[in-house]
């Protein structure tokens, strides 16, 4: 599946938005970056710029690694541990989930234990202005 650069998703568009509001620059490179890990989570750097390549992306290693620091830097991705290597996914606000390392499987966390965490941070003082919850562990399936 090709990388689309146009107007496209809204879901990319969203989170150029939040790295551009963190300094960022739009460049084609980070798009092209940004649209791989809105399609697959938990990708390596090398494995990024894989992809890019079979689709036909001029974006050399070195260039792939810098656009995912920087948009770990800016809060736009995090950089997961799996199976001994760093693989970056998403930061999606508003996404509440527990995250298997060796399959990848997500699973949701339920809205009311998502509104019990917000009634402690109001109680604590804080003013939540988003959230995202991402729980890593090993599933059920995966357990040794």
């Amino acid at each position: 599946m090709p990388v689309t650069f146009a107007a496209g998703s809204a879901g990319v568009e969203q989170i150029m938005d939040r790295a551009a509001q963190a300094g960022m620059r739009r460049t084609r490179a980070c798009r092209a970056v940004v649209t791989v890990l809105a399609r697959d989570a938990g990708l390596s750097a090398a494995a990024v710029h894989r992809r890019l390549a079979d689709e036909g992306v001029a974006v050399d290693l070195s260039t792939a690694h810098r656009v995912l620091a920087r948009l770990e830097r800016a809060g736009v991705v995090q950089a997961v541990s799996a199976g001994g290597s760093i693989g970056y996914r998403l930061v999606r606000r508003d996404v509440h989930s527990l995250v298997c390392r060796r399959c990848d499987r997500e699973v949701s966390v339920p809205a009311a234990v998502i509104a019990s965490l917000l009634a402690h941070a109001r109680r604590s003082g804080f003013e939540v202005s988003d959230t995202a919850l991402l729980t890593f562990g090993s599933c059920q399936d995966c357990e040794p």
